[in-house]
C-alpha cells in the first residue's frame, strides 16, 4: 500500500477535487520539480484542509492563501526576515540544497515544509514543520502523504501542533 493509499483510507478524498493543480507553472516558478507523491496528493485532493487544521498548498489554487508558489514566496521571506533579526535557523530559507519549500499551513500559522537535501531528487525530500509563533521545528522522515497519514492516524504526534488536532474522526474538507 502506498502512502497515498494509506491517506485515502484515513481521509477519503473528494469525488471532484478543486481545479487541477498547475504543477508545470509551479516547477517553472520555483525552479525545481515537486515530489511525485505530492503531485498525486494535490491532484487527488485539491485545495482543502486535513484534520480540520492543516491546509494543503496547491499550485494554481483559486484562494491565494493556499496557492503554493505565492505561499512559498511569503513563507520563505518571513524566515529570511527572522534570520536577519538574528534568529538561527536549522535550514536555509530558500528553494535550494539545504533549504525549504512549504507545502501546507495550519490554522495556527505553522508551516509544513519539505527539507531539500538534493534539489534534483525531490522524491527524497522529507517534512519539517515550523511552529508559527516560535523557533521550534518538528522533523518527519517521509514525504507529504506519509506525514499526513501518520499524523491523522495518530502514529505521529507533531510537537508544534496543539493536542486537540486532528479532529476526530480525521478527514479532509475541500475548499469551496
Amino acid at each position: 500500500m502506498s502512502d497515498l493509499d494509506d491517506l485515502r483510507a484515513i481521509a477519503p478524498p473528494p469525488a471532484q477535487p478543486s481545479p487541477r493543480p498547475d504543477l508545470q507553472a509551479a516547477r517553472d516558478a520555483l525552479g525545481v520539480d515537486l515530489p511525485a507523491d505530492y503531485a498525486a496528493l494535490a491532484e487527488t485532493y485539491g485545495s482543502g484542509s486535513f484534520g480540520g487544521f492543516l491546509w494543503l498548498l496547491v499550485p494554481g489554487a483559486g484562494n491565494p492563501n493556499l496557492e503554493l508558489v505565492r505561499q512559498a514566496e511569503l513563507r520563505l521571506a518571513d524566515l529570511r526576515a527572522v534570520q536577519a533579526d538574528g534568529e538561527e535557523l536549522p535550514y536555509e530559507p530558500r528553494v535550494a540544497a539545504g533549504g525549504l519549500l512549504p507545502w501546507a499551513i495550519t490554522d495556527n500559522g505553522d508551516t509544513a515544509y519539505w527539507r531539500i537535501d538534493d534539489p534534483a531528487a525531490p522524491d527524497g525530500w522529507t517534512v519539517v514543520v515550523n511552529e508559527g509563533r516560535g523557533p521550534d521545528w518538528h522533523a518527519f522522515d517521509g514525504g507529504a502523504p506519509a506525514f499526513l497519514a501518520a499524523w491523522l492516524s495518530g502514529r505521529e504526534r507533531v510537537s508544534v501542533f496543539p493536542d486537540d488536532v486532528p479532529e476526530d474522526p480525521p478527514g479532509f474538507t475541500p475548499l469551496g
